[in-house]
């Protein structure tokens, strides 16, 4: 774990309660499944119209991609013209900017999931990221304090939010059998400290939360808000991640 990764996560973990023992080795990488079967075909547009949703749909079954990504009020056509498919729907909730309560990021889940959704793709709220983050200090040689101990306690309530955020979402999924929730961190608003500490705290809620196994992936953009995913943040967010059985999902268009 390097410096700034290690700094951070002593920083957390100071604020949340101790994560259980570390899960058993992953298992051997399975063989390689077809590509369409990690896509997630996507339409958010504000102006996206019932024909275009279900041509999305149409082409999700032809080419067997894993799921359709769509907005809340497409939840239910989606699900009807995917019937009978192994095609998810998954639909975006506080999206694109992450800034609603989390009580109404998981009414909105609920929502879904009760229209038939079984993904749900949320966006966090990144201003408690570059709150946090203006709070923390980092040294030229990459450690992470506190700039100021009299801070610690608005630190703590900051990491709290992150990961209340993260859970209310979580709980409303962990209801519904086999559904699945995606954390959106937007990674091009990010600095590198900054997507440091979004996927420590994601990886930390997962551990900790009795709802956390249904946090899957943490995943890099609305591709709302800017650039797409790029290499290096996928890697970061990896390498923090992976060992907690979570995975990440790229957006489309990912800087190479």
């Amino acid at each position: 774990m390097d410096p700034i990764t290690a700094g951070a996560h002593s920083f957390l973990t100071s604020y949340l309660p101790s994560p259980p023992p570390a899960p058993a080795p992953l298992p051997a990488t399975p063989p390689a499944l077809p590509l369409a079967s990690f896509i997630d075909h996507t339409l958010l547009s504000p102006s996206c119209t019932s024909r275009q949703i279900s041509a999305l749909c149409s082409e999700a079954r032809a080419h067997s991609f894993a799921a359709v990504c769509v907005p809340p009020a497409h939840v239910a056509a989606c699900v009807t013209l995917l019937a009978g498919t192994p095609v998810r729907v998954c639909a975006v909730v506080g999206f694109p900017h992450g800034n609603s309560l989390p009580s109404s990021k998981a009414a909105e889940a609920a929502d879904c999931l009760s229209e038939g959704a079984t993904e749900i793709d949320m966006v966090i709220n990144v201003s408690n990221l570059k709150d946090l983050s203006a709070l923390l200090s980092e040294s030229p040689g990459g450690a992470v304090a506190l700039i100021d101990p009299s801070t610690s306690a608005a630190a703590g309530s900051l990491v709290r939010a992150l990961h209340d955020d993260m859970e209310a979402v979580a709980a409303a999924v962990h209801r519904v059998p086999g559904a699945l929730l995606k954390v959106i961190v937007e990674t091009c608003l990010l600095t590198p400290l900054e997507l440091r500490l979004a996927a420590l705290a994601f990886r930390h809620a997962r551990g900790v939360s009795p709802v956390g196994e249904a946090m899957g992936y943490i995943k890099t953009s609305t591709g709302f808000n800017g650039a797409g995913a790029r290499v290096e943040d996928v890697r970061v967010m990896s390498d923090i991640v992976r060992d907690a059985g979570a995975s990440v999902k790229c957006l489309n268009g990912a800087e190479w």
